[in-house]
């Protein structure tokens, strides 16, 4: 299981990506990167997997979400600093 640092409210911008808006309760530098960051549907779909299966390799959720395995893990690595990703349960 993953937790996470923020509750968010999805909307869509006019290109069709998935917009947050983000209750957050870390610091100044945690939020400007979590208020900046935008999730796409990958992003989604890796919380989404990660949340029912923190187990999972990399290369398996890699394939679970259409990417090679180094993009997949650029991506968790991003989430993790974003503050999506706060542990591993």
């Amino acid at each position: 299981m993953v937790t996470a640092f923020a509750k968010h409210v999805v909307s869509y911008s006019t290109d069709g990506r998935r917009q947050c808006s983000i209750n957050i309760w870390k610091s100044t530098i945690t939020t400007h990167i979590m208020l900046s960051m935008m999730l796409d549907s990958i992003d989604w779909k890796i919380l989404s997997l990660l949340q029912s299966d923190a187990r999972i390799s990399n290369v398996e959720l890699a394939d679970a979400v259409g990417l090679s395995p180094s993009p997949c893990l650029a991506r968790v690595r991003t989430l993790e600093q974003a503050g999506y990703i706060s542990r591993y349960v």
